[in-house]
């Protein structure tokens, strides 16, 4: 007498794998993201408190070392900021910056004169993601996602 599985049985359990691994990836991906954007939004707000202090010594928001910086991170050729699982832009003179979470079109924007720090996103789970910061609706973008206003910032 032979022992082992019958084929009907290995199809029943490579179901369920496919069944619980369905259901467990989109869990993981909103977990992975909710952890990057906590991060994010920490050196963000860092990022605005010091260049708020920055301009008001007469200084501007895009030389980190002079502005007391703390994050390890490095400029590429284009001036952008390269962290471990994100990347800085400057625009509008140094006073306003995009901060992208590295494949993933998961963003926050700061204007930094006034302190507006926007969040925005393109998949479902990015936009749940600024909703869950306290994000309100700002601004749709079309196909490249919206922008929510994290008004307890200010």
């Amino acid at each position: 007498m032979k022992r082992g599985f019958t084929l009907i049985e290995l199809l029943v359990v490579v179901l369920i794998i496919g069944i619980l691994s369905a259901v467990a990836l989109p869990k993981y991906q909103k977990v992975v993201l909710k952890s990057k954007s906590t991060q994010l939004y920490t050196v963000v707000r860092h990022y605005r408190d010091i260049c708020r202090m920055s301009l008001l010594a007469g200084g501007d928001c895009t030389d980190l070392e002079a502005m007391g910086w703390g994050y390890p991170a490095e400029k590429d050729e284009h001036g952008n900021v390269r962290f471990a699982d994100f990347t800085a832009q400057w625009g509008s003179e140094g006073k306003a910056m995009t901060v992208y979470v590295k494949g993933k079109n998961f963003r926050f924007n700061i204007y930094v004169p006034t302190g507006e720090l926007l969040c925005g996103g393109k998949t479902k789970i990015e936009k749940e993601t600024c909703l869950s910061l306290g994000g309100t609706f700002h601004q749709d973008l079309g196909e490249n996602g919206a922008w929510y206003k994290l008004a307890s910032l200010r």
